[in-house]
């Protein structure tokens, strides 16, 4: 589906002139630190995709990996950016345009900070065999997943290689040995694939476009659970019109991304069924990263409210994202979804109310979202929005930034070039800083003791959640075990004990280390201390050892039936 559509879009734009280059400011040091920069697919079938970047004031830089490393460029049709432990990782379809004569690869990995180049890798798949790029996922500091169109693969930060595919996450229609390579209509490029991933506490969260929901043990990088959207049918049925409700065999899917909300719950949208044409379904779906059970809240068409878009058909990371200042969701959607939408909506996770913040159809030059192109800024919780003129003819873009309302507060024009917007990614501006959570008191009577980390760390930048906090050192192992589960420190007493303990625990927060450390001080339920009311005396000492029945005032020594002895003064 989308290589005919990327061909008539081809022949369209082939019949207009080219894009206006502007001049870049080569010999400019600039600070990529504190502004934001924006992920583009740019002109397929003329050159590889670009970053670009807008400065605190408001000033473009364009194209900076190519002004940064001449000569180098991005793969084709570069869709994801993350910046994990201050590295620059992105992600591409392709290796390279077939318009452009510069080879690029399918991940790129830059220093965050300089845009330089550190490694640059034209394949996904170790063995040689072709699956294109989807997104990727800061694990830890050893380890991030790079999803495709067969599989979710692990890249490993230290060497700069990818290591391994996690079994599960395979695309079922791949043909063998291709490993995710076209099959007759291309069902194995955008059928199968694996999309968005969160990280939440101790997994990791993927979406399947075959399978569901997958949740990733880190630690082993095994499936070790799948939601399926089948499983919801009846729960669905309960808000369609008889004439929408699914069948027994219908197949609705999970959509092409999914978010984690401030709180730490994880959301999802849903598709009528797996052919990623787009059509969705008027709900999305919470599910609780520790149990794994699902809400269903029905976004009713006849409040004039849609449910966000999806684009396996011609994968992006979609509209769908979180705020980090607020308890609140975004999204695009409309009535034909993806590419050609014009409202925004904002979700109340509290309330679970929806609110359409923007629209852009009522502003005279209808601007539209393109795509994906929409995040919020993690601590000022500003939305940064891609917007393009008219039709994909059009090479007219703008970029405008709202409060976390929908409200104007800036536009960013640009010169003209076909962009084609995927994503903003902002600088990581902030490291976690640890809080003294105080001394601890455990209870050695106890199996263990839980103790909730939700406020060990903060960081202005990052979600509590979303911080991987491990055990980096106990004081003494044979007093007690500790381990992280849940978000919560559990400690296991192995004997009574009265020193002061303490755990030291690491945080990383978006790939930034911290270090903070939980004192415990023994206590007991004192039952050991309560004298059994059953004991007895059995004799009676004077200080020469010699028995005596006498209670005068002098100091005695007597034996109990426990067989301890007790010195007394007798008055």
């Amino acid at each position: 589906m989308k290589k005919k559509l990327l061909i008539r879009l081809f022949l369209l734009l082939t019949m207009f002139p080219a894009f206006t280059t502007g001049a870049l400011a080569q010999t400019d040091d600039i600070d990529y630190t504190t502004g934001v920069f924006f992920v583009n697919e740019d002109w397929y079938g003329h050159q590889n995709s670009t970053v670009n970047y807008l400065t605190e004031k408001g000033e473009w830089v364009y194209r900076v990996i190519q002004k940064e490393n001449p000569g180098m460029e991005l793969g084709c049709t570069n869709q994801h950016g993350i910046i994990y432990g201050d590295r620059f990782y992105l992600i591409a379809k392709q290796e390279q345009d077939p318009g452009s004569k510069i080879k690029g690869g399918r991940i790129t990995v830059a220093d965050a900070k300089t845009m330089k180049v550190i490694k640059q890798l034209d394949k996904i798949d170790p063995s040689g065999n072709t699956c294109d790029g989807r997104g990727c996922l800061g694990v830890d500091e050893n380890k991030v997943y790079i999803s495709t169109s067969n599989g979710i693969w692990i890249f490993n930060s230290n060497t700069l290689e990818v290591t391994g595919q996690i079994k599960g996450t395979e695309n079922p229609f791949a043909a063998s040995g291709t490993g995710g390579n076209a099959n007759p209509g291309n069902k194995a490029l955008y059928w199968g694939q694996s999309g968005c991933m969160v990280r939440i506490n101790d997994y990791v969260f993927s979406v399947h476009q075959e399978y569901g929901v997958l949740v990733i043990d880190p630690s082993t990088d095994k499936v070790i659970k799948v939601i399926d959207m089948k499983s919801l049918i009846d729960t669905f049925n309960e808000y369609l019109a008889e004439k929408a409700k699914l069948k027994d065999d219908a197949e609705p899917c999970v959509g092409s991304s999914l978010v984690m909300a401030k709180d730490g719950s994880l959301w999802v949208s849903v598709t009528l069924n797996k052919d990623g044409y787009g059509n969705m379904l008027p709900f999305i779906v919470r599910i609780d990263p520790i149990s794994f059970g699902t809400e269903v809240v029905y976004i009713s068409p006849d409040t004039g409210n849609y449910p966000p878009a999806s684009s396996w058909y011609a994968w992006t990371p979609d509209g769908f994202c979180a705020s980090n200042v607020e308890n609140a969701l975004y999204w695009n959607g409309g009535e034909n979804s993806w590419f050609s939408n014009s409202k925004i909506f904002k979700f109340d996770v509290d309330t679970r109310t929806v609110t359409n913040i923007i629209d852009l159809d009522k502003q005279p030059e209808k601007w539209k979202l393109y795509g994906c192109s929409m995040r919020p800024h993690p601590i000022t919780g500003d939305l940064y929005m891609s917007l393009f003129k008219g039709d994909f003819a059009d090479n007219t873009y703008k970029t405008v930034r709202t409060d976390k309302d929908g409200k104007m507060l800036k536009e960013y024009p640009m010169i003209k070039n076909y962009w084609f917007p995927s994503l903003p990614v902002f600088p990581d501006l902030e490291a976690p800083i640890p809080n003294d959570l105080g001394i601890k008191n455990i209870d050695t009577d106890e199996a263990s003791i839980k103790i909730s980390l939700s406020t060990l760390a903060h960081d202005a930048d990052n979600m509590d959640a979303a911080m991987v906090k491990t055990v980096a050192k106990v004081s003494d192992n044979s007093k007690f075990n500790a381990e992280i589960k849940n978000g919560e420190l559990i400690v296991t007493p192995k004997t009574k004990f009265t020193s002061e303990e303490f755990v030291k625990i690491k945080i990383n927060s978006n790939g930034k280390i911290a270090y903070a450390t939980i004192k415990l001080n023994c206590t007991t339920n004192g039952i050991e201390n309560v004298q059994n009311n059953d004991v007895k005396e059995i004799k009676r000492y004077n200080l020469s050892g010699q028995e005596t029945n006498k209670r005068n005032g002098r100091i005695q020594i007597i034996r109990m039936s426990d067989g301890t002895v007790k010195k007394v003064f007798v008055k």
